[in-house]
């Protein structure tokens, strides 16, 4: 993609150039989401293939294995995070008409992993703390509910506390979608403009204030769209293959696949938050044509 393609896009047009970008540098993503998830699927496999059959079976129960397995399971997803900044740069530079290879991008990517992990560390923290409030907040309003349906005596029906409890739950995790929208941007961030974690939050804060409609639609539906996949395939596989375990191997081997597209559309949901908010693409196209402005009408400087 060129320059000519950096334009402030609707959330159609977003998902659209990003299936786009994804399909012209397939490849390279698909190395890069190797790389990233890969070891969360092993991890995977050896939970269901030995761990759970431990679980299963009180005699055979190893608590170290078990033990073990949480740290590896948050090193993977960690890694996986850090990796992924290298789609962000790929995604980025196929953006604005130029190739990256995967090895650069990774390189680049670890080189600022500490700043991806503090901001990915930062953000599910407040998200964790926000649900929290969620629930709080949804076990006041479960129980006032209960009663109220109840006639105001205690709550004595199953489908009364059931349905109340119900309720609740959807408003503690509808908690959870301010700070995910809020903090999307907090990878390219850090990989695109060099910020730090707590800069990173901040950048991505500002990006989003006024956009919660828009990135709510894009990143509902590119997840949709990527659980969709990986949902039917698990369900596919669990009925045709022998093992559980080999199914979701399988299932998750073909989110290797198609895992690209979501930090794919990120990046352009970033890229075209910028545009809208502070021109970016005039900038991009000056830089690239080598436009200059004069200063105090004495000399010419690059337009940063």
């Amino acid at each position: 993609m060129s320059n000519t393609a950096l334009r402030p896009r609707s959330t159609s047009e977003i998902l659209d150039a990003a299936i786009q970008l994804y399909r012209e540098r397939f490849t390279p993503l698909v190395v890069i989401s190797a790389v990233a998830t890969l070891p969360a699927i092993l991890v995977g496999v050896v939970n269901a293939a030995i761990i759970l059959p431990q679980v299963m079976s009180p005699t055979s129960f190893n608590p170290f294995v078990v033990v073990l397995m949480y740290p590896l399971a948050i090193i993977a997803y960690l890694w996986r995070y850090v990796v992924e900044g290298a789609s962000v740069l790929l995604t980025a530079e196929a953006y604005e008409g130029r190739d990256l290879e995967p090895a650069v991008a990774m390189r680049r990517a670890f080189a600022l992993g500490g700043g991806i992990l503090g901001a990915v560390i930062l953000k599910y923290l407040i998200v964790f703390g926000w649900l929290l409030l969620g629930f709080l907040a949804a076990g006041t309003v479960g129980v006032g509910l209960a009663f109220a349906l109840s006639g105001g005596s205690r709550p004595t029906s199953s489908p009364t506390i059931l349905g109340a409890a119900f309720l609740a739950v959807l408003l503690g995790f509808g908690f959870v979608f301010r700070p995910l929208i809020r903090y999307f941007g907090t990878t390219p961030a850090v990989v695109l403009e060099g910020r730090s974690d707590l800069n990173a939050l901040r950048r991505s804060k500002e990006l989003a204030h006024g956009s919660f409609g828009k990135i709510f639609g894009t990143m509902i539906s590119v997840y949709f769209l990527y659980f969709i996949v990986y949902f039917a395939s698990l369900a596919l596989l669990t009925v045709v293959l022998p093992s559980k375990w080999m199914a979701q191997t399988l299932a998750g081997l073909l989110v290797v696949v198609v895992g690209p597209v979501v930090p794919v559309t990120v990046t352009l949901l970033y890229y075209d938050l910028r545009i809208r908010k502070e021109g970016l693409d005039l900038d991009l196209m000056a830089t690239q044509l080598g436009d200059h402005r004069p200063v105090d009408g004495t000399a010419d400087v690059p337009i940063a």
